[in-house]
């Protein structure tokens, strides 16, 4: 018979590969799912080390059981590059994962205008990352909110809206996903 290492039959795959950048705590969770063929419980022996790949220091921990898992909490909205190691008994094996933290890709005002004049409609539109998804969407313009769905296949919603005082605005686009709020 042979010894062989578990190194080389251990896996990881992502919970989700885009996850919302939650507008509460600025934060985006990439949880990352350990896998084994073999291997049912406790195994020490078998080290896994991720990457995260946000120049955070690697975590590196024992295998405790299949589909044990980690969470990573990302501090920017952007696309991640994830290295999972696996070691045992001097073989390695390695895992590449990618996540996207964030689903708006962009805000934006039509024409890009700094002056608005009173009683004159300007266009915004929002961009997500997701388009196989329907979620909703509200565009908090003073003085009032729009809400729109982002329908199944749907990239870019518009929204337009008549300011009728003078004074400085903001635009605000929040998105709920998974209960999360992104805006």
């Amino acid at each position: 018979y042979y010894i062989i290492s578990p190194a080389g039959d251990a896996g990881a795959v992502m919970e989700k590969n885009l996850v919302p950048f939650a507008k509460d705590t600025s934060e985006g969770n990439g949880k990352v799912i350990i896998t084994h063929k073999y291997l049912s419980g406790n195994y020490t022996d078998l080290i896994i080390s991720v990457y995260s790949g946000d120049n955070a220091t690697a975590m590196s921990f024992p295998f405790t059981s299949p589909n044990m898992s980690y969470t990573h909490i990302y501090k920017a909205k952007g696309n991640y590059s994830i290295d999972v190691y696996f070691q045992a008994y001097g073989q390695n094996s390695s895992t590449k994962l990618m996540i996207r933290v964030g689903l708006i890709l962009d805000f934006f005002q039509e024409k890009h205008r700094r002056l608005i004049r009173v009683n004159e409609p300007t266009v915004f539109n929002l961009v997500r990352v997701l388009s196989n998804e329907t979620f909703n969407a509200t565009f908090q313009m003073n003085p009032r909110n729009d809400q729109k769905t982002f329908d199944y296949n749907v990239r870019t919603v518009q929204t337009e809206t008549m300011y009728t005082d003078v004074g400085p605005n903001q635009a605000i686009a929040v998105v709920d996903y998974d209960g999360v709020l992104e805006a």
